[in-house]
């Protein structure tokens, strides 16, 4: 069904892949210390659901034509920019929405607007928009495919371990960053919780800007 040497070679590959901290890990990171491990599992799941899109249209004829499209592939990225601000946005303002001197683990992130599918939704869009999956998708995953085998059964391997994989690392992320909440909650705490968010996404936003218009010049 699969190359047993490929296979193997996929799975270094992927785990390092999804062990490296970027956009998508960092921001389940940030919204496990904003929200809690419990609150972010939506948003861990919604990465997988839209990882699976991305890999449904990477390995059809529109994922080519979007790796063809400098314009098509630039949208993408500043939508996920735009996305990335609004998060930030939020973090800023629930950092001066009133007393948090007196927040508790089930108090903090605990506002309307953190609801599950709230939250699932903020994990498909951010992932959705990260351009490190597509192009892991459109450059590096068909290097691992036999082209003597049957190409379906090598590919619905590959994705499986890939989503499962990536479920189980995001998860250990978020609960790192949840011990590291807990530490933060006493006095002004979650203000810097909420504050380091906010930062990190301005920052993740301003990488991505000069990486789309490096592709320009």
């Amino acid at each position: 069904m699969v190359s047993p040497t490929l296979f193997s070679l996929f799975i270094v590959t992927a785990f390092a892949n999804i062990v490296t901290p970027g956009m998508t890990n960092i921001v389940m990171m940030v919204l496990a210390a904003e929200c809690g491990w419990k609150k972010t599992i939506p948003s861990i799941i919604a990465t997988a659901c839209a990882l699976s899109l991305i890999y449904a249209v990477g390995l059809s004829a529109l994922g080519i034509v979007i790796a063809q499209s400098p314009i098509l592939f630039a949208g993408i990225k500043l939508t996920g920019v735009l996305f990335l601000l609004f998060l930030a946005r939020q973090s800023f303002k629930k950092s001066k929405s009133g007393n948090l001197s007196n927040v508790t683990t089930e108090s903090l992130g605990s506002s309307l607007d953190e609801t599950p599918w709230v939250m699932f939704k903020k994990g498909f869009i951010v992932t959705l928009t990260n351009p490190q999956p597509i192009i892991f998708c459109l450059t590096v995953f068909p290097q691992f495919i036999d082209p003597n085998l049957a190409y379906w059964p090598q590919v619905l391997l590959m994705l499986v371990f890939h989503l499962v994989c990536g479920i189980v690392v995001k998860l250990g992320y978020v609960l790192l960053a949840d011990r590291l909440r807990l530490l933060l909650l006493c006095g002004q705490g979650p203000v810097i919780i909420y504050r380091i968010a906010g930062s990190i996404f301005i920052a993740i936003s301003l990488i991505l800007i000069i990486n789309t218009a490096n592709g320009f010049f």
